[in-house]
């Protein structure tokens, strides 16, 4: 299970500092940057018996309560990440 924590996560993070560089400058997430959020973790999320789609949309909800902007989430640390995944699982 921390294999699929530290996989999900690093693609999550990998995501998130390619994300503002697309971002529109508004002080929220556009549906652009949560649709790939969504898309690349799920495309990533590939260990049976998780539901790839709860766990990343968990995990997007927990990004966005923390960092309000694409633009913030530049500030997320791994251990933040695999921190907030136990509760996604």
């Amino acid at each position: 299970m921390k294999n699929i924590i530290s996989f999900a996560s690093i693609s999550a993070i990998g995501l998130l500092f390619i994300l503002p560089s697309c971002a529109s400058g508004t002080d929220s997430w556009p549906e652009v940057e949560k649709e790939a959020f969504l898309t690349e973790c799920v495309k990533n999320m590939n260990e049976p018996g998780i539901d790839a789609e709860d766990y990343c949309s968990c995990m997007l909800d927990k990004v966005i309560k923390e960092y309000p902007t694409p633009k913030k989430a530049i500030k997320i640390t791994m251990e933040w990440m695999i921190e907030e995944a136990q509760g996604c699982l």
